[in-house]
This record gives structure tokens, sequence and C-alpha cells, in this order.
């Protein structure tokens, strides 16, 4: 629903923008605007529907800083609102269930003494409908040494373990040497204390519980919506190599090599569990979308646009599954693939 909403939303401006333009053309041109009006930030953006469809919550820009706003359409009125602070940007809102709100923000930090050694960090955190401070996923936790990790990603908000969702960072609990940061950041991936793995988080606690443990090259995971670990990826810069790695009990089993990072993008696990949706050219001239079986069967055509490329695929938001395909050209047009999806865009149009 999120996904047609945001549809919609650009049907709307681009109808807007056209009865402006019929408008305008009958009275004579407006004074243009100042300068200041092109670097003044938008006064709403990020909205995003709870998943019971009762909720929305948004950012307005008040004084050029990011304020969040919790509006209940039920009873008209606003539930919550909460400034995001002078010095952090907000990156993302979006809802783990009906009463928690994700709010991801990052922060530029100098990480040692020297004047061009700064990073980006980024931060999630949990904040409750019904009030009460905000709480730091996943990063807050002594073990993972929240000085040294400059970030952690959503893998799945999506889960039926109720107040959870999953997450990926770099673990260093097993590092050996604590300065092999700088080799990690600066020098490659030579170094084997480095560890992406794959929490499952509790967003009432901000505490995570380790799924599974990739490598230093590690940088994605597939997980499916009841906690299940089901695949990862893994890019060596050094040899490049780039695999997609099923697992396969307690160990890893590879189903696909490319020997440079132009290999396939996964998308998405199928609804049943079986093959992994992955874009990409995999050796021919365009850019197609392929099913990946995860018993190391061979990738095979999902959809393909004979002239051109696929450029984006276009998921369900609480699915996660593909509706559509964006294909390349003049139009970059939208291709369905899910027709009662489609319908219901239509119907909202």
């Amino acid at each position: 629903m999120n996904t047609l909403l945001g549809g919609l939303t650009r049907f709307l401006v681009r109808a807007a923008i056209a009865a402006g333009c019929y408008t305008l053309a009958a009275i004579a041109p407006a004074a243009p605007p100042p300068p200041s009006v092109f670097g003044r930030s938008p006064a709403l953006t990020d909205v995003s529907l709870s998943p019971n469809g009762k909720r929305l919550v948004w950012a307005e820009s008040v004084h050029d800083a990011p304020v969040v706003v919790i509006y209940d359409l039920d009873q008209k009125k606003q539930l919550r609102k909460f400034a995001v602070g002078d010095v952090l940007k907000l990156r993302d809102m979006r809802w783990a269930d009906d009463e928690t709100v994700l709010v991801t923000v990052s922060q530029v930090r100098q990480f040692s003494d020297k004047q061009n050694d700064k990073f980006e960090y980024w931060r999630t955190q949990a904040v409750d409908v019904a009030g009460g401070g905000a709480r730091t996923l996943l990063l807050d936790d002594n073990a993972l040494r929240e000085d040294y990790v400059t970030g952690a990603r959503l893998i799945n908000t999506k889960t039926t373990i109720p107040h959870s969702v999953i997450m990926s960072s770099v673990d260093i609990t097993a590092a050996k040497d604590l300065f092999a940061v700088d080799s990690r950041i600066k020098r490659g991936r030579r170094d084997s204390s480095w560890v992406n793995s794959v929490f499952l988080v509790d967003t009432q606690t901000g505490k995570g519980k380790r799924l599974a443990a990739g490598s230093p090259y590690t940088f994605d995971w597939v997980v499916d919506h009841a906690g299940k670990v089901v695949a990862r990826t893994d890019w060596d810069p050094e040899q490049s190599i780039y695999r997609i790695l099923a697992k396969d009990g307690g160990g890893w089993r590879e189903i696909y090599t490319a020997t440079n990072r132009e290999g396939l993008d996964v998308v998405a696990l199928s609804a049943d569990g079986t093959f992994l949706y992955a874009l990409g050219a995999n050796g021919r001239a365009n850019r197609k979308l392929w099913r990946l079986p995860l018993d190391g069967g061979g990738a095979q055509i999902e959809f393909e646009e004979p002239n051109g490329d696929v450029e984006n695929v276009l998921l369900n938001g609480n699915t996660n599954l593909p509706i559509g395909v964006y294909v390349g050209g003049a139009g970059n047009e939208l291709r369905w693939l899910d027709q009662s999806a489609r319908k219901q865009y239509e119907a909202l149009q």
C-alpha cells in the first residue's frame, strides 16, 4: 500500500504541475523566486503509512531542522511531534509495526586526532507512538563497540516475530586488535577480525541476537520473515570475485560467481523461499530480472525487455515481492508483474 500511495502522490504532483502550467499560460508570468529559495529544505518529506493504515509519519522542516510528526487519521490529530536535532541528518523513516516508528539519522564525526579522519555515523532509533525516549537499535550494545562502528543496515522490518527487525552490521567482538579498523577502512579487507553479521533486534530494548556471521567480504544478507537466514553476498575486491552463497545447514553453498562486480544483484526472496530474484546483465547485452534457485540450479530469466535494460524493480512494501519493473529509455516505463497491484494502482489514480 505504501508503494501504491507513493505512485499516487507522484501522479497528483504531475497533475498539479500540469494544471499550474495551463493557468500560468493565461496570465502574466510571475517574478522569478529569489536564489535563497533553491537552497531551502522541503517543507514536508518522508511520508509513510502504518501497516494498519490508520497512522502517518512524516518529517517537517522547521528552521531547516527536521521535526518528526506522527498523525492519527481516525482522530485527525497529531499523536507525537519531536525534533531530530540540529547536528543530525534525517535519512529514513519507516514503521516497524503499528506502534513503533524507525528513524534513521546520521552525523559526521571525527574518528581520530587527524583532521581528515572523518566518517558519517548512521544510527537507527525506535520511537513509540505512545511516547517515551528513542532507543538506538543494535549499536548501543557495548559488545559492538559503538565508537568503532559507523552504521547498521535494516534488512527486514516485516518479520513474524513481534517487536523485532533484522539488521546487519560489522561485528568486531572477535577482533584481536582494535587497530585493525585502520586496515578495514583505508587499506582493504586483509584483516580477519572484521566480520559482517546479521542480527535479530528487539525494537523495545534495542538489543540484538546474532543469527549468522559472514566474512570480511560479506556486504548483504537475505533473511525471510521468520528470521531465518537464507543467503548472503560477498565481494572480494583484491581478487575481483563476487559470490552469492546460500545457507546450507551449518555452512554455506556457493550458487553464483562473477569475476567482476557486474554480477547479479539480489533483489528479493521468492514467496516460497526456493529462489532469489536478482537484477543484472549476467553476461548478456542488457540487464534483466532473473530467478536464481537456492539449490544451485543456475539463473533463469524472469523478465526481459527486448530492446532495453531493466533498470529497477518495484517491490510490494508489505511482502517485499516484485510487483513491477522499470525499463530503460526516454520514458523509464513501469511494466507490471502483478496485475492485482496494477489494478489497485489504476484505481487510486
